[in-house]
């Protein structure tokens, strides 16, 4: 006859054995999905996609704040603004200028030493 003793421990055994069991059954679906490298990626690529979107949304926000801040910089204060895009203007116009006279003066240039070495290089 069996024991109560004997009983218990049978139970406890057997509950001993389904707990393994279940440990396994999580060791080897962990270990599956590290093998799974398309879900792995695929899984990197959503973040990803998550992550350029909130950065986008958070400089889309940024953006309309400043351009506000701008707008009401310039209502304020028209003058110093049109002062400094003025200013803009005749940078960007002087170094326009600029480019093209070195660029005329290097093709100039260009032009009398093709000469001279034509005239050397026939005789």
């Amino acid at each position: 006859m069996a024991t109560k003793k004997d009983t218990t421990d049978t139970d406890a055994i057997r509950a001993d054995i389904e707990h393994t069991r279940e440990d396994l059954g999580d060791t080897v679906d962990a270990l599956a999905a590290k093998a799974d490298v398309k879900t792995r990626a695929k899984d990197a690529v959503a973040g990803a996609k998550e992550r350029v979107a909130d950065t986008a949304s958070a400089v889309s926000e940024q953006a309309t704040e400043r351009a506000g801040e701008v707008t009401e910089t310039v209502r304020r204060r028209p003058v110093p603004v049109a002062a400094a895009v003025g200013g803009l203007l005749a940078a960007v116009s002087a170094a326009v200028v600029v480019r093209r006279r070195r660029a005329r003066a290097q093709r100039r240039w260009w032009h009398r030493y093709s000469e001279r070495a034509g005239r050397i290089w026939r005789r």
